[in-house]
């Protein structure tokens, strides 16, 4: 009766699995907070997401500009820029997509340092230790 019964478990099982094959969908999905990765190992997702999330705080330390000291703006800068940056940087690092975070970085570092448009940030990003 018990190998009856496991016999019957065991083919319903497998009957399951291939009905669940048939409706997998793959889509882009977040693996922790905030961390997205699509179907094929690619890491637009979380560039995309990384680069929304980045341009809200260049906004908001071009808000702040006028209004607090330079000391307060990089502290804006390493707290919400800096350490969601940093976040699996080890992983996505090597994609080509990184030159669309690096022009946003640029951006602030430009901002925060009162650099213009076309001139160069690397003295500033040395000075200031930043992703060293």
């Amino acid at each position: 009766m018990e190998e009856r019964y496991h016999e019957t478990t065991q083919n319903r099982f497998y009957q399951d699995m291939s009905n669940l094959n048939k409706n997998i969908s793959v889509e882009a999905k977040l693996i922790s907070p905030p961390t997205y990765i699509t179907e094929n190992l690619s890491w637009k997702a979380h560039i995309c997401s990384l680069c929304h999330g980045l341009s809200k705080t260049y906004y908001i330390i071009k808000s702040f500009k006028n209004i607090l000291s330079n000391h307060m703006l990089w502290n804006i800068y390493f707290a919400y820029f800096q350490s969601r940056l940093r976040y699996g940087i080890i992983l996505w690092g090597g994609t080509s997509e990184i030159i669309k975070v690096l022009v946003i970085q640029k951006k602030v570092i430009s901002l925060i340092t009162s650099l213009k448009k076309y001139e160069s940030c690397r003295q500033k990003f040395k000075e200031n230790r930043i992703l060293q």
